[in-house]
C-alpha cells in the first residue's frame, strides 16, 4: 500500500489516500472528501521529491 497526495480540481481541497499497490495503476475513481468530486489530480508527494533528488544518478 502507498499513500498518495491528491488535489480536487473543483474545490481545491488537498488530501491523502492510501491506495493498494496492486491497484495503483488502475483508473479507479478517487473522490474528494470535501465536495465528492472525482475530478482530482495526483500530486507529487514530498517523499517522491526527496527520493528523486537523492536517488537520481544523472546518467
Amino acid at each position: 500500500m502507498a499513500m498518495h497526495d491528491f488535489q480536487c480540481l473543483k474545490c481545491g481541497e488537498k488530501f491523502e489516500k492510501i491506495i493498494p499497490s496492486c491497484c495503483a495503476s488502475d483508473k479507479q475513481a478517487i473522490e474528494c472528501p470535501k465536495c465528492k468530486s472525482v475530478e482530482v489530480k495526483k500530486l507529487i508527494s514530498k517523499l517522491q521529491m526527496i527520493k528523486d533528488l537523492f536517488c537520481n544518478t544523472g546518467g
